[in-house]
């Protein structure tokens, strides 16, 4: 079981302390032998499609566990850490987005909220979920009408299953 919860601070979050990696050579072996489920489309012979996170964070290593962890669950995931990167995936009509994690304080220009009503605009239909560590209620109040929020720090299993929830998954 997971129980550590993520946080936006510049601590290092370590893959071993939240049980994602392996602690022992036996454990390894048993990870290892279920790797290809991570990256494999076809399943008992039947083509399936993995949703697709677009992610943009800033911090490096919450981007990095975050991807991790979305990818454990069978997602394909694109990540970027600004308005205008995440905005060249949404305007590609060839990139098969479904969701948009977005935090809401990122660099450059725009806000994570600016980028949630860009898509919006993009593409009407995306789902979208945005997170911070530094929402005040008043905004939260305004913010779950339009956009879903899930707030820093957050337990693992908290941020997947708001992620299938939202996916009709859950």
């Amino acid at each position: 079981m997971l129980r550590h919860p993520l946080c936006t601070h510049k601590r290092v979050y370590s893959l071993r302390l939240l049980n994602l990696v392996p602690t022992s050579s036996s454990d390894s072996a048993e990870v290892g032998s279920h790797l290809h489920l991570l990256e494999d489309k076809e399943h008992e012979g039947k083509y399936w499609k993995q949703p697709t996170i677009l992610v943009v964070e800033d911090d490096p290593l919450l981007k990095e566990y975050v991807t991790d962890l979305l990818k454990m669950h069978h997602y394909s995931v694109f990540t970027t850490e600004n308005m205008q990167e995440a905005l060249k995936y949404l305007e590609d009509p060839n990139e098969s987005i479904q969701l948009l994690f977005s935090d809401i304080r990122i660099p450059g220009y725009g806000s994570g909220v600016t980028l949630a009503l860009k898509a919006r605009q993009l593409r009407p239909s995306l789902n979208i979920l945005l997170t911070t560590g530094f929402v005040e209620e008043y905004l939260k109040d305004k913010l779950d009408d339009s956009f879903p929020i899930i707030e820093k720090p957050y337990f693992p299993n908290e941020l997947i299953n708001k992620i299938q929830s939202i996916l009709g998954k859950g």
